[in-house]
């Protein structure tokens, strides 16, 4: 299962997510997908993860999923436009 997912989650809830993740992915990497994060939609929760090359995190919310599936994303582009998104939902 790959790309093409549809989820709707709190906006707050994946900013607060992304933050916390955000600390363990890699600014400045060799190895480019060091600096993305993974996202897995699957069983009703949408679960992030980030790795550096020592350590990885996992934080999963709640979400109203529509089509299951995974993906990587660049952590910073990705955060950037949650941000600026002012809605409640995502």
């Amino acid at each position: 299962m790959s790309g093409n997912f549809e989820i709707e989650v709190l906006t707050k809830d994946l900013i607060h997510a992304l933050n916390l993740v955000g600390g363990i992915v890699e600014k400045r990497t060799v190895k480019a997908i060091l600096g993305n994060i993974k996202l897995d939609i699957a069983d009703g929760m949408l679960s992030i993860t980030a790795t550096s090359a020592d350590i990885s995190m996992k934080i999963s919310i709640n979400g109203n999923i529509i089509r299951e599936g995974s993906s990587t994303v660049n952590n910073i582009t990705f955060s950037e436009i949650v941000r600026k998104i002012s809605d409640e939902t995502i």
